[in-house]
């Protein structure tokens, strides 16, 4: 596996969404460390075990400090969590990973998890 983080997405995911909703529920707001979320080059959105959104993460920012067009940013402003911004992850990567399950790499109830970093 690549140099991921992947995010749990229970509380927001709905069978159905669209790309982009799916987009803005992985990318923000987390509580990660900073410097290790750095390493990672992919984040994926997991529900239920399973890669429903793969992204190529380019920058972090402080939580609530970018646009959303779905979410407001009053949700997302919290102290100490931070958001990405990216682009849907290359086609080879989507075919590798979407749909597939992670399960053996989301143990517990963490929130996300890092994979290779």
């Amino acid at each position: 596996m690549h140099k991921v983080i992947l995010f749990r997405l229970n509380k927001s995911f709905r069978p159905g969404m669209s790309d982009d909703k799916i987009y803005e529920s992985t990318r923000g707001a987390w509580a990660v460390d900073r410097a290790r979320a750095g390493n990672a080059r992919y984040a994926f959105g997991v529900f239920d075990g399973v890669v429903r959104g793969a992204y190529l993460v380019e920058e972090w920012h402080k939580a609530g400090t970018t646009e959303y067009r779905f979410r407001s940013a009053a949700e997302l402003q919290h102290p100490g969590r931070w958001e990405f911004t990216g682009k849907t992850a290359p086609p080879e990567i989507l075919q590798m990973y979407l749909g597939k399950s992670v399960r053996k790499y989301m143990a517990g109830r963490c929130a996300f998890q890092y994979v290779n970093i």
